[in-house]
């Protein structure tokens, strides 16, 4: 607007941003006004842009605290699921131990079984070997000698019964102990996997 010398005593200095006016009620006096209450506006504009910003700062608190109880709950899960899986592989390694403890023992039946065959098939042949000789003496010398040639044949029979038992014995431990490795190394793959996770649950967190 132009100012009028006539309506004020002294001019409005803009650079010092003062007023220093004797108003006389006109035209000018409504312009001045008008030049107020667009400042005030503008102010009211950057309030409500702070209070914007304050309400989006607030919001975003609430998500990351939202967020944080969250991760807290995912770890303590997480943290139950490690005890678990370590409590499994504990059990696990107990069996693992004990399985080997009794092949270990069926192998030292085993070894005793072989021997025993082993001896058995020695004094089967020193049998046959007299058996032979014996022909010539009669017949019932024969007899007595088949006699116990079958009885030490049937406690062959028993012994190598027993060593297939304890084959096929020895063969379903076996198919354990390789089970159990496998659960084991699955249960060591989970708990490798949920450190990973809590681990990078925790490096978020500590972002955050």
């Amino acid at each position: 607007f132009i100012l009028d010398p006539e309506e004020f005593e002294q001019s409005i200095d803009f650079a010092n941003g003062t007023f220093a006016l004797k108003i006389i009620p006109n035209q000018v006096t409504v312009k001045v006004f008008c030049l107020k209450i667009a400042k005030m506006e503008k102010v009211y504009e950057e309030l409500d842009e702070v209070k914007a910003a304050n309400e989006k700062l607030r919001v975003d608190y609430r998500s990351k605290t939202v967020l944080l109880e969250n991760l807290k709950k995912v770890q303590s899960k997480q943290l139950v699921e490690i005890q678990e899986a370590r409590s499994v592989i504990e059990k696990q390694g107990f069996e693992f131990d004990e399985k080997t403890r009794e092949i270990s023992e069926l192998k030292r039946t085993n070894e005793d079984l072989q021997r025993c065959l082993k001896e058995k098939d020695s004094l089967l042949k020193r049998v046959n070997d007299a058996n032979d000789k014996l022909r010539a003496n009669g017949e019932d010398k024969h007899r007595e000698f088949e006699e116990e040639k079958r009885k030490l044949m049937s406690a062959l029979d028993e012994a190598s019964e027993k060593n297939i038992d304890m084959e096929q014995k020895n063969n379903v431990y076996r198919a354990e102990i390789e089970g159990l490795k496998g659960l084991l190394a699955a249960a060591e793959k989970k708990k490798t996997e949920v450190e990973r996770t809590a681990k990078a649950l925790k490096e978020m967190r500590g972002r955050d």
